[in-house]
């Protein structure tokens, strides 16, 4: 009933060596949502050693589908943790290290690469639904201030100015 056995199956590629397989879903069209199987040379044909392998390739569009229609898939992106906001392009150096040292510490954390206005920036963080903005540059701040914006309440205050070479948060 779950595994049916198919000595007719055959996948595309000659660098298969054995087993193959194939995956499909019990309703809907007849459709393989992934397929794979063993290949134990592919990795000699790259110029490596001998190495026995299997692997497996999924159907994104075929799993979409079908995910689609049993109400199962997510609609829309996840609210982000942080956006960092820079008054000034030459600041994104400085945003694009905060946002790393923020995704280190396990939030979700972008920035603006595209030059964007301060204002279009916002958009961006409201439309990728950010609890809060730490905005960089802010002449009224001093050089080096990174101030956090609370975008549900629109609150803001200063954080503390970094210890060592760009911003901290």
């Amino acid at each position: 009933d779950r595994v049916a056995f198919d000595p007719t199956v055959v996948r595309g590629l000659a660098y298969y060596t054995s087993t193959v397989f194939e995956a499909y879903a019990r309703h809907g069209e007849a459709r393989a949502l992934f397929g794979g199987g063993r290949y134990d040379h592919l990795v000699e044909l790259f110029g490596g050693p001998p190495t026995a392998a299997a692997g497996l390739a999924i159907g994104d569009q075929t799993l979409e589908l079908l995910l689609r229609e049993a109400g199962r898939w997510p609609e829309g992106e996840p609210p982000l943790d942080t956006f960092v906001v820079v008054s000034d392009p030459a600041r994104t150096p400085d945003a694009i290290a905060l946002v790393q040292e923020l995704r280190r510490a396990g939030g979700s954390a972008e920035c603006d690469l595209l030059g964007r206005s301060m204002s279009r920036q916002f958009r961006e963080a409201a439309r990728r639904r950010a609890r809060r903005a730490l905005i960089l540059g802010l002449k009224e701040y001093g050089p080096g201030a990174v101030v956090e914006r609370d975008l549900t309440t629109g609150t803001q205050r200063e954080l503390p100015h970094p210890s060592g070479p760009g911003p901290r948060a």
